[in-house]
């Protein structure tokens, strides 16, 4: 092979792997990778995803259940809806949308008030985290990781290499203890805390 034909070559093949490193990097439904951390023997799926002006949606016109969507609720939760063939995990039982959903930070029931200073913060953290992904919906700029948990509607398809799917449309902020859990992994604490780590990057823009 004449050298001008290898060096056309070795161009072309380094583009084309170099177009494909940058389309994995980039595209949200890429395979993510699952981990798996055990609590009392209950094996518990999550993962990181990308939300972007592009993948999620704050409300959806058709949709009425739990009346409007972009409301955020006394203690926490919100939902917000992510197109199925943008997000990594099949659904084949969902038609159109995957309700991501923040978990409530319940109240202290014992204690005979609606929840602690804890949670109080708990629930201010996961305020900002909507009010970022509001932010990024309506500016159309940015994007932000989150760790999205895919119990209880998750279906162990196989296990070596590890391949699940959705039963349902629902998945969820990896929450523990009322609070939003922005790592993966085990838990990396027992008694509850301050992410102060989370809202410095969510005061990123």
């Amino acid at each position: 092979m004449e050298m001008k034909q290898k060096y056309w070559l070795f161009n072309v093949l380094f583009l084309l792997f170099f177009a494909n490193a940058i389309a994995s990097e980039v595209n949200p439904s890429a395979k993510p990778k699952i981990y798996v951390s055990t609590h009392r023997g209950i094996d518990y799926y999550h993962m990181k995803y990308t939300l972007t002006p592009d993948n999620v949606e704050l409300t959806l016109p058709t949709y009425h259940k739990y009346g409007p969507s972009e409301y955020f609720f006394e203690y926490g939760n919100f939902q917000l809806f992510i197109p199925k063939e943008k997000f990594p995990i099949s659904a084949p039982n969902c038609n159109t949308h995957i309700i991501l959903r923040m978990p409530m930070t319940m109240g202290d029931v014992f204690a005979k008030r609606y929840y602690t200073s804890e949670q109080e913060r708990y629930i201010a953290e996961k305020r900002a985290v909507y009010d970022k992904i509001k932010q990024i919906k309506e500016s159309g700029r940015g994007e932000l990781e989150v760790v999205v948990e895919l119990n209880p509607y998750v279906k162990v398809k196989q296990e070596e290499p590890l391949e699940v799917e959705l039963e349902w449309c629902n998945v969820f902020f990896r929450d523990a203890y009322g609070q939003y859990i922005d790592y993966v992994g085990p838990l990396k604490w027992t008694i509850p805390r301050i992410n102060k780590k989370l809202f410095k990057r969510l005061e990123k823009k």
